[in-house]
């Protein structure tokens, strides 16, 4: 894995550890088999993770370049769509916060984000 994806990774897994629990967020219970963390496999030089808790709650972080997003709130699955729907959210200079990202879900267990028609990255539970 080339240094700079790492360092990317690290950085997301840092501020995923610090980000504080929003007691505010009332989440129904999501899918409790889906639990757990999920990394951004195939689109170069970004550093992304998602981690689905079995109470309904996410918590999100995407790092690109100088350029990072951290998000917080409710997930829900139905059928193959995973949504996540965030109650907290930051983004660096010029971002665009999203109101819901939907997420398919595809027959290996990814989740998949299309990022520009060329561009389709694939988040992939991590090993427990």
């Amino acid at each position: 894995m080339p240094l700079s994806r790492l360092s990317n990774v690290f950085a997301c897994l840092v501020v995923l550890t610090s980000l504080p629990a929003t007691a505010s967020a009332a989440c129904n219970p999501a899918d409790a088999s889906m639990a757990g963390a999920y990394y951004m496999r195939g689109v170069m030089e970004i550093g992304s993770i998602i981690a689905l808790a079995p109470d309904g709650r996410f918590r999100y972080m995407l790092s690109y370049s100088a350029y990072d997003e951290r998000a917080e709130g409710c997930w829900q699955r139905r059928g193959n769509v995973v949504t996540l729907t965030p109650t907290k959210m930051l983004t660096g200079p010029g971002g665009k916060k999203f109101k819901r990202l939907d997420l398919r879900r595809n027959a290996n267990g990814e989740l998949l984000r299309t990022f520009s028609p060329r561009h389709t990255g694939r988040y992939v539970r991590g090993r427990r």
